[in-house]
């Protein structure tokens, strides 16, 4: 597969996520963006999600998304790096992914408070 080197991502709503300094209006805008995709169109064609689910049932699970479909831009870069220096150290990972309107596959619920 090769990769685009030449089309740059320029903002986080481009890919359905959230200006991690100004999280509250970019998710309003990124969700009402999102609102808009059609799933089967826009994204996996219903022809793919039928033969990526016959391959979960039969027991292929060497079936991956991709890590990163996107190449951003220079300036997102440096908001990304910005916000990971500035912010990250404050907060727990789970928060500082939700500036960006992530969360953590590997854990879908919040974590609890430690004591």
């Amino acid at each position: 597969m090769n990769l685009d080197f030449h089309n740059f991502i320029d903002t986080f709503l481009d890919v359905g996520m959230t200006d991690p300094f100004h999280s509250l209006d970019s998710f309003y805008e990124a969700f009402g963006a999102l609102g808009k995709y059609m799933f089967d169109k826009d994204v996996y064609s219903k022809a793919i999600m039928k033969a990526l689910a016959m391959a979960f049932k039969q027991g292929q699970n060497s079936v991956r998304p991709p890590k990163c479909t996107f190449l951003p831009s220079e300036k997102m870069c440096r908001t990304m790096i910005r916000a990971l220096l500035l912010l990250a150290p404050y907060e727990s990972k789970h928060d500082f992914l939700l500036r960006f309107s992530l969360i953590d596959h590997l854990k879908l619920a919040p974590p609890q408070d430690e004591e």
